[in-house]
């Protein structure tokens, strides 16, 4: 039989470990024999709480381990090392009968509802199935408690004998929270439930789930891209970056300042409708790096705008921070850090400005400087376009001047550019001989010496 709910709030639901997940790719015979498999870092230390009635939403880029996080919690990924503690036992060394048990109270909502049933089964099996599995009911009571959480999630009981193709996928993924919610589970893992969704119908789920959080007591981890489905949904944040958490706390916390700059990044990356409201700074630069071949040291200080040298050779502890979250990251202060002795961001800023700076203290060395087109980057877009249009200005007159002088600067000019047509006088225009068009036929005759009309 499936455990009993804890009774004490201050127990975690949920309690993680140093959780792995590696996956070996490629190699042969040899690679395997002498232990030089390439591996993906999908998970690597994972370690967080959640607990009773709470939601966690982890947040990422693409890449960055948030899908595998979800399906390793309940085991539909088995993880490489660590532990996991689901109402107080260890999930990660049960049997697979013990375990089957547990999913009782483990459910997931996943992320395309076409893709997760099965589109031979009408929706009202299609919710009964989790019940048949675990041997809840009679067929009946199955079919009569399948109705029901079509009524809870939204939808008329008529849909309970229509098809997979014959509903929209707003309609199919509430299908998904039904059966999800079919064996009264303790924790669900949402990955991603409104990411193919109008944003009508991705506001119904997402009130839907909130409503059914309120009145079933459910412990949640959210999965998502949208910080503003986040910001609604969550109590907690954790964010990801390279199957490792780079930073977690409170919602609060996290948006009232965020402490990791890979943190900072996406939550200035939001679009605001207002253009006075845009910020200056810019979304994180370039692509995520590859989980099989990971930079040393902070996985994050190639895009890092405040990277050290300590950054490249030393993976940072996820400690708590002065705003009270915990954060991976050497240029943010701890807690416990004297204010005195710790670099601010902006004094890390004015060191890579080159100005004036306390961050020497630590030995620290300044970043290399911003150049012109990183800083139009990071600029406004209405400042970035007023300066391409200065600059293509400035282009246009330093060649017409290049043209009028001639030498090297016109040599140049005709390599680089087109060459600038300037104005001709009309009586000079005048005095120029009128030339004919000629055929192009007839030009090459020319050249070879044949007469153009041959008597």
């Amino acid at each position: 039989m499936p455990a009993d709910k804890p009774n004490d709030a201050s127990i975690p639901m949920l309690s993680v470990r140093d959780l792995t997940t590696h996956f070996p790719v490629g190699g042969g015979l040899l690679s395997r024999l002498t232990g030089k498999r390439r591996v993906v870092y999908a998970l690597d230390g994972v370690s967080f709480d959640i607990m009773p009635g709470q939601t966690l939403a982890v947040i990422g880029e693409s890449g960055s381990g948030k899908s595998t996080l979800g399906r390793t919690l309940l085991r539909l990924q088995e993880p490489t090392s660590g532990t996991i503690h689901f109402e107080g036992r260890n999930i990660t060394r049960v049997g697979r009968e013990e375990l089957r048990q547990l999913r009782r109270r483990m459910q997931m909502i996943f992320q395309n509802p076409y893709s997760s049933v099965n589109r031979r089964f009408r929706l009202v099996d299609i919710i009964s199935e989790p019940m048949f599995v675990h041997g809840i009911g009679d067929s009946a009571s199955r079919r009569q408690r399948a109705l029901e959480l079509l009524e809870l999630v939204g939808l008329n009981p008529d849909f309970a004998y229509r098809y997979p193709h014959e509903v929209s996928g707003g309609q199919l993924q509430r299908v998904g929270v039904a059966r999800a919610l079919a064996t009264n589970p303790s924790f669900v893992v949402a990955d991603e439930p409104t990411a193919s969704l109008d944003v009508s119908v991705r506001a119904q789920v997402m009130n839907l789930l909130k409503d059914l959080k309120a009145e079933l007591g459910l412990t949640m981890m959210f999965i998502s891209h949208d910080l503003g489905v986040v910001s609604y949904i969550a109590d907690q944040i954790a964010v990801m970056y390279l199957g490792r958490i780079v930073e977690i706390g409170t919602k609060e916390q996290l948006e009232r300042a965020p402490q990791h700059p890979y943190t900072q990044a996406l939550f200035k990356s939001v679009p605001k409708p207002n253009p006075r409201l845009r910020g200056k700074e810019a979304p994180p630069v370039g692509e995520v790096p590859s989980a099989i071949n990971r930079p040393s040291g902070c996985h994050y200080h190639p895009r890092c705008p405040l990277a050290m040298d300590i950054c490249r050779r030393m993976y940072p502890v996820l400690e708590t921070k002065v705003g009270g979250q915990k954060a991976a990251c050497h240029a943010m202060p701890a807690a416990s850090a004297p204010a005195s002795v710790a670099p601010t961001i902006k004094a890390l800023r004015r060191a890579r400005q080159g100005g004036p700076s306390q961050a020497g203290q630590r030995g620290v060395t300044a970043p290399r400087p911003v150049g012109r087109w990183e800083k139009d980057r990071h600029a406004s877009d209405v400042d970035l376009r007023r300066r391409r249009r200065a600059r293509r200005a400035r282009a246009g007159s330093g060649a017409a001047g290049a043209h009028r002088r001639g030498g090297a600067g016109a040599a140049l000019l005709h390599l680089r550019q087109r060459p600038v047509a300037l104005p001709v006088a009309a009586s000079e225009r005048a005095r120029r001989p009128h030339r004919a068009r000629v055929p192009r036929r007839r030009r090459r005759r020319r050249r070879r010496g044949v007469r153009a009309h041959p008597r």
